[in-house]
C-alpha cells in the first residue's frame, strides 16, 4: 500500500499538466446590437461601390441560366451548379450566377 501512494500522487500531478496543455476554449464574441449605431469608419461603411452592377441581372433569378447574358456581359461571369467546386479568391467585377440542378438561376452575387 505505501507505494501506491506515490504512484497514484504521479499520476493526478501528470494529468492536471496534461489538462493545463490541452485546447483552450475561446472567449464568447460580443453580440452586436443592429439597433446601435456603428461609429464612422467600421468595415461595413467603408463598402466598395458595386463594381460588378448587380442589379442589372437581379432580373434572372428564377429564369434558367440560358437566358442570363452570360457573354454579353463586358465583366467577369462565373456560373455556379449545386455540386460545382469554386475557388475562393474574390474579384468585386465579377458577376456569380448560382443554378440549382435544373439549371435555373437560384442567386446573383458579386465576387
Amino acid at each position: 500500500m505505501p507505494m501506491r501512494m506515490p504512484m497514484l500522487m504521479i499520476a493526478g500531478v501528470s494529468l492536471s499538466l496534461m489538462a493545463a496543455c490541452g485546447p483552450q476554449i475561446p472567449e464568447t464574441p460580443e453580440i452586436v446590437n443592429p439597433d446601435v449605431a456603428l461609429p464612422y469608419g467600421t468595415p461595413l461603411e467603408r463598402r466598395e461601390p458595386d463594381l460588378c452592377q448587380l442589379d442589372q441581372v437581379r432580373a434572372f433569378v428564377g429564369q434558367p441560366v440560358s437566358y442570363a447574358p452570360v457573354s454579353s456581359l463586358d465583366r467577369p461571369v462565373r456560373v455556379i451548379g449545386p455540386d460545382d467546386i469554386v475557388t475562393q479568391e474574390y474579384n468585386p467585377r465579377r458577376v456569380n450566377f448560382y443554378t440549382d440542378a435544373y439549371g435555373t438561376i437560384t442567386r446573383v452575387s458579386c465576387g
